[in-house]
């Protein structure tokens, strides 16, 4: 019986870990999106700041900075000598 029991407790644990990782998985999909959407646009105005985008198309990464249509900021590299 308790063989028993301890089995049904990892399965337990392992299917709450499992809803977690879901849970975060869609967070991040929600974060970082890609495309080659016209970030100009109003249909395509970012829903929430900090959200990232990558145009696969310029192969450019923008950062959301508001909510507004064109909020879109392209994050440029620096070179540090």
């Amino acid at each position: 019986m308790g063989a028993y029991r301890d089995r049904l407790k990892a399965l337990e644990v392992q299917t709450a870990q499992n809803a977690t990782d879901a849970a975060q998985t869609a967070k991040i999909d929600n974060i970082v999106q890609q495309g080659t959407k016209d970030l100009t646009t109003e249909a395509n105005k970012p829903t929430a700041k900090n959200l990232l985008y990558f145009n696969t198309s310029t192969q450019k990464l923008y950062v959301s900075t508001g909510t507004t249509t064109g909020a879109w900021t392209e994050v440029k590299a620096v070179a540090i000598v």
